[in-house]
């Protein structure tokens, strides 16, 4: 029954990333978390469950014929984690939500395609729910119901990323700042200077040699890390105080520090400069600026901030927006088309001792019921009511699952 599909979840709309962790299956390896579901499986008559745990949602997908009632709902939760207070399970109905139906169908369909997530078009929450499918399935958590759900998930969520713009217009400053790279359509041999070595650079450096540039030095107040960029782009390391004696000059200038201090001031600049005339490329991700606003004023440079970088992640978030109305629409026939198969994989499953049974009367009538005046036929008149009997048989059996399927089909 579609009624049997339910969602119980726990997001970021609701709580916040510590008050989330408290809802989280406890767990020291992975193989305890599936020992763990196969306990609630059994302990709340669920047939089949699929657990998805990411940084700002709980989600427990599940086929069950039993009705999840808000205390049915504290029970849950006060078996995954009995230190929550009485105070916190009386309240949460109000954190958390229970979809059933078709509307745990649209639901798993709208997380799955980026519409219900903390960043629209984002398609890491698509990789998430496959990896958490997949592991539950290898753990024997799921059976049909989920697995033709799964399936269908899967083909909305890339239909949606496909035929909408939903994923398109970077949001994060990395790959913001990385497109007002390429968009300068400099030489892929262009001196890179980055300065600093945490994560926001370390991905930069990803990007840079993805796109083929790697003539590059690093500078950071630690050596040691800044090993990774410098394994990445297969760069020299120098220490931060270096770069008043960095004689090599630079077409790009990247700095992301978390110094509150400018690292870059006029006096450092002009050094760097070694004389040269032409435009430099800045971009500056610190916050707050690492580059001394003197130097973008004195000089000839096309910088570029993280407050720049943030309106234009606004805009595009923006435009993403926009494509959801396309994206339901999209999920709306998707969720039809899934209803239609479902009903139909049913039918197909409470038929399924229809031909067995169409095959006992056969041989009953022509062993048993008929056996006697069949053997005063002759040999040709015998083959020729095996074949009728045959011809019937498959007839038996797919006249009505044809009926029933069409069935379906007009009810839509």
């Amino acid at each position: 029954m579609i009624a049997d599909f339910h969602i119980v979840t726990i997001t970021h709309n609701d709580l916040n990333v510590d008050e989330l962790g408290q809802f989280v299956l406890p767990h020291e390896t992975k193989g305890e978390v599936y020992e763990k579901l196969h306990v609630l499986k059994e302990q709340f008559n669920l047939d089949e469950l699929v657990y998805l745990n990411t940084c700002n949602r709980i989600t427990f997908l599940n086929y069950s014929d039993e009705e999840w009632t808000s205390e049915k709902v504290k029970l849950f939760f006060r078996s995954i984690n009995p230190a929550l207070s009485a105070h916190q399970i009386e309240a949460i109905d109000k954190v958390v939500n229970v979809f059933s139906g078709q509307d745990a169908i649209n639901h798993i369909f709208e997380v799955t395609s980026s519409i219900n997530s903390l960043v629209v078009g984002e398609r890491e929450i698509f990789r998430q729910f496959r990896e958490a499918y997949n592991g539950c399935v290898q753990n024997g958590l799921v059976g049909d119901n989920l697995r033709l759900l799964e399936k269908y998930t899967v083909q909305t969520a890339k239909q949606v990323y496909e035929e909408t713009k939903i994923g398109e217009k970077a949001l994060s400053v990395v790959s913001l700042a990385m497109q007002k790279l390429l968009k300068k359509n400099l030489p892929l041999d262009s001196r890179i200077l980055i300065v600093g070595a945490g994560e926001t650079n370390t991905k930069l450096a990803k990007f840079l040699d993805k796109h083929g540039y790697r003539s590059a030095a690093v500078f950071n107040r630690s050596l040691e890390n800044a090993n990774q960029i410098s394994e990445i782009l297969d760069a020299p390391a120098y220490h931060l105080k270096d770069l008043s004696t960095y004689e090599k000059g630079f077409d790009i200038l990247v700095v992301c520090t978390a110094s509150y201090a400018a690292t870059i001031n006029k006096k450092i600049y002009r050094h760097l400069l070694r004389g040269e005339q032409d435009e430099k490329l800045i971009i500056d991700l610190s916050v707050p600026r690492n580059v001394e606003r003197e130097v973008v004023s004195a000089y000839d440079v096309n910088y570029v901030d993280v407050e720049q970088l943030r309106e234009l992640a606004q805009k595009n978030l923006e435009l993403r927006k926009g494509e959801i109305i396309h994206a339901r629409k999209i999920l709306r026939d998707k969720r039809s088309q899934f209803t239609t198969i479902y009903q139909q994989r049913q039918i197909e499953k409470a038929m399924k001792s229809v031909p067995s049974a169409v095959a006992e009367v056969k041989e009953k009538a022509l062993q048993a019921v008929f056996k006697d005046r069949i053997n005063t036929l002759d040999e040709e008149a015998q083959a020729l009511l095996n074949d009728v009997v045959n011809y019937m048989e498959k007839k038996c059996v797919s006249i009505p699952m044809k009926a029933a399927k069409e069935i379906v089909v007009k009810k839509k």
